[in-house]
């Protein structure tokens, strides 16, 4: 598949992802937003990035050497998710303020699955691409537990904490688009860190992550929980 084809499927991915989301949560009535536009969130995204540029390369080297990789995405996220948890002290907010209550959240997973699903048959089937399985099932479980803890670092994280305040100050529209540029940019960072890439690759990793995270996000903007994105999120990176 030549780059250009390959730009066109993820972009028609993408439209058709936002569509399909908004059709499956027509009906979901999101909670009474309690928190309030503060600018928190910048600290936030700065820490993180500052964690992935001077921390995250070496932390990541030293536990996947020991072949820890569950135990490495829980220290590794627990390094970006102690603001978040500061913060949310200082403003007395919840975890449902972050998308982790109840509400919604089995729609929210509902949808999320359904997404994932639809991915694969898309890609599989109609593109004809081939997966092939080809190591144990207790090393796939291994693989999906600590991508699930990373896509759920990053959930809480960009759309948790950042996009809801900036979609409270910005409007839905811009709050996600602006999420998913930040979301892309940190991504891109921490390609730079742990791989050699070219500037061509680059641009194209950028893209890639911000049609993901417009996904990611409006998802989680729909069903005002993030469980349901952070499970498309492992579905859509298991290879």
């Amino acid at each position: 598949m030549d780059v250009f084809r390959l730009i066109f499927h993820k972009l028609l991915l993408t439209v058709l992802s936002l569509i399909f989301i908004n059709v499956l949560t027509i009906r979901v009535k999101k909670s009474e937003n309690r928190i309030e536009a503060s600018r928190h969130w910048i600290w936030v995204y700065l820490s993180v990035i500052l964690y992935y540029t001077f921390l995250g390369r070496p932390l990541t080297i030293f536990f996947e050497q020991y072949d820890f990789k569950l135990f490495a995405n829980l220290v590794l996220g627990i390094f970006c998710l102690a603001p978040v948890v500061f913060f949310m002290k200082i403003d007395r907010e919840r975890i449902s303020d972050i998308g982790l209550g109840a509400t919604n959240a089995v729609i929210s997973i509902g949808v999320g699955i359904a997404l994932g699903l639809s991915y694969y048959i898309y890609l599989y089937i109609l593109q004809g691409e081939k997966w092939t399985l080809n190591c144990s099932i207790g090393f796939i479980s291994v693989k999906i537990g600590y991508k699930f803890l990373r896509a759920l670092t990053n959930e809480i994280v960009f759309r948790g904490y950042i996009q809801k305040r900036l979609v409270i100050s910005r409007g839905p529209i811009l709050g996600i688009l602006i999420s998913s540029i930040l979301y892309a940019a940190a991504c891109s960072i921490v390609t730079i860190m742990i791989n050699e890439i070219q500037i061509s690759m680059l641009m194209f990793w950028f893209g890639f992550k911000l049609t993901a995270g417009m996904i990611y996000g409006y998802l989680a903007y729909r069903t005002d929980s993030i469980y349901g994105s952070a499970i498309l999120g492992v579905m859509t990176n298991i290879g």
